[in-house]
């Protein structure tokens, strides 16, 4: 067991939009925390997009070493930061952050967290024919991971200008929403809006056809019902809900915070739920590809976060109050 006394206190907490409420990042970081005997805190936060510069100020002046962003602040959240590593720069969107003398850092690990929870047996190569649905952050991360598998997908949107800015930088062809039903068999549909419920979609997608052997994920979890998931049925497909991928990206975002890496048990347990007992699909989907850096004190920030600094925290015992907004915690 660690010293308390010389021990860091880790503060690390979520921003997100309505649904940051229901995000089970709060149980997953505590629970690798946990798992290293450390001390800290992961707290859930809803910022108006308007709030968003004014609260990572009040995060800074608080010491908070680490964020997690989520939707719909991915892409917002760029001009608010010291700078970007590399890998967000390249996909355009920030998922992780990390605190320096100058501000806070923006990394991706959404990226990395896809194509460790998914794309391990996919053959890849441009025979493959597939499509992302979306023109976030989420989308953003899922293109450029198939394109580093030499996957060429077609981009669309419900907003055809935010589906072309998207692919543009990409190199890549845009959808309109109103073609979907042309794209002739697919062997691969990602679904990286917000949406997936039948009736959370204006227009409804059209009829998709898939490929035999297809598969289809929606980076989304815990919906019902899924129009996706009734795709996956009708077709006799594979279907993947968004697990998987938040538990590598998790693990990816608290290695890059701390240098520490517990593994995949700690994320996987909390989303169980259950502690110690396995869940055979989530499980087996993680174990495919698990590899995560392992490195030593320091190693991962200076080699892919540089220039890397750091503070001098004091302890903090509970979640704090920002601007009136108590922060989540479970």
């Amino acid at each position: 067991m660690n010293n308390p006394d010389s021990q860091e206190f880790w503060l690390l907490g979520l921003l997100g939009g309505p649904r940051v409420a229901l995000s089970p990042s709060p149980r997953m970081h505590k629970s690798a925390l946990n798992w290293l005997d450390l001390l800290g805190h992961y707290v859930a936060l809803e910022v108006k997009p308007e709030d968003l510069g004014g609260t990572l100020a009040e995060l800074f002046h608080a010491g908070y070493q680490g964020l997690n962003v989520t939707n719909p602040h991915k892409i917002a959240i760029r001009p608010h930061l010291c700078g970007v590593s590399p890998e967000a720069g390249r996909i355009g969107s920030v998922n992780t952050l990390v605190l320096t003398d100058d501000g806070y850092y923006g990394d991706n690990t959404d990226a990395r967290g896809f194509a460790a929870a998914y794309l391990g047996d996919l053959p890849g190569g441009r025979a493959t024919r597939a499509l992302v649905l979306g023109a976030g952050g989420a989308a953003r991360a899922v293109t450029a991971a198939l394109l580093d598998r030499d996957v060429r997908p077609l981009s669309c949107s419900r907003d055809p200008e935010r589906a072309r800015e998207l692919a543009g930088p990409f190199g890549l062809d845009s959808l309109p929403w109103s073609e979907l039903s042309r794209t002739g068999p697919l062997d691969l549909v990602v679904n990286a809006t917000s949406s997936s419920g039948p009736d959370e979609f204006e227009p409804r997608p059209p009829v998709l056809a898939l490929a035999r052997g297809a598969r289809v994920i929606d980076v989304n979890y815990g919906r019902s019902p899924n129009f996706f998931r009734e795709l996956a049925e009708r077709n006799s497909a594979a279907f993947h809900d968004g697990q998987a991928m938040l538990a590598h990206q998790a693990r990816l975002s608290f290695a890059v915070w701390t240098s520490m890496d517990p593994g995949l048990e700690p994320f996987v347990a909390a989303l169980d739920g259950s502690p110690g007992k396995k869940k055979d699909d989530l499980r087996a989907r993680l174990a495919k590809n698990s590899a995560c850096p392992r490195t030593r004190d320091g190693d991962y920030r200076r080699n892919v976060m540089s220039p890397f600094s750091t503070k001098t925290f004091l302890p903090c015992t509970g979640p704090l109050i920002l601007s009136g907004t108590a922060l989540l915690e479970d």
